[in-house]
Parts: structure tokens; C-alpha cells; sequence
């Protein structure tokens, strides 16, 4: 085994034991009008934003659910579960997709991470969803 694949046999393990398998189809299309998206796209040396994700998810796991945000990672362009959209192809980052598929917002790190929850609440969508259902998530 070389050693390029063992690491990605490793990245690939740390994902799925961060982030729980989704039952979608490959297409993150289905997603549409039921999630929003963040799109997170990493060269497989690229462990730390990993890391960041994982912590970012666990400490802010109610909030994400809450507003039913969902977080795709792909490595080197490749995800088991979804094909890659086009434009993300050979480019890292992040990307907020709307429950409408548009893109809302992209950062080359992980700034975006860390400005997601309240991009989210200044959508108007997130507005009127909080006007019929107040948010249960500890602030």
C-alpha cells in the first residue's frame, strides 16, 4: 500500500466517524428545498480544516440541525456519497448553498465557518422559519 492511499484510506475514516453517513443519492440536488449545504472542498494534506469541521460540528451540532444545514466534505474532489458539483472542481474551500441551490457565500478557508450561523439567520427564509418555530438550540 502506498503511502498516498493509506492517507486517504485515514482522511476517509476520520470523516466517517465525524460526520454520519447520508442515505441521498449522489446528486446533492436531491438536497434542494430540505437543506441547506456547506460545501467543503480540501486537499487530502489538508488535515487541520478537517479537524476544524469536526470541532465546528460538535460544539455547534444543535445549531447546524436547527437550521437543517448539512456539510458535504470532499477530498481531492472525491465524496463516497455525492458527486462533485461542477463548480467546485479542482478548487478548495467552502460554500453555503441555499435551500433554493444558489450559492450564498464562499471563502478559500475556513473563514466561512465561522460566519455561517448568522449568514443563515439573515436569510429571509431563516427569518420566517423562526417567526413559525423559534429556535430550540441553547444560545
Amino acid at each position: 500500500m502506498n503511502l498516498r492511499f493509506g492517507l486517504d484510506i485515514f482522511l476517509w475514516a476520520l470523516i466517517g466517524a465525524s460526520f454520519p453517513q447520508v442515505t441521498f443519492s449522489g446528486n446533492i440536488s436531491d438536497l434542494l428545498w430540505k437543506n441547506r449545504v456547506l460545501i467543503v472542498s480540501v486537499k487530502n494534506t489538508d488535515v487541520m480544516t478537517l479537524e476544524t469541521i469536526d470541532n465546528f460540528k460538535s460544539n455547534n451540532m444543535c445549531q447546524l440541525n436547527d437550521r437543517k444545514v448539512r456539510i458535504i466534505t470532499f477530498i481531492e474532489n472525491t465524496n463516497p456519497n455525492y458527486r462533485a458539483p461542477s463548480f467546485m472542481l479542482n478548487n478548495t474551500g467552502m460554500w453555503l448553498i441555499g435551500y433554493d441551490g444558489e450559492v450564498k457565500s464562499y471563502s478559500t478557508d475556513n473563514s466561512l465557518l465561522f460566519r455561517i450561523l448568522d449568514l443563515i439567520d439573515q436569510m429571509p427564509i431563516r427569518k420566517a422559519e423562526l417567526s413559525k418555530s423559534p429556535s430550540v438550540c441553547p444560545q
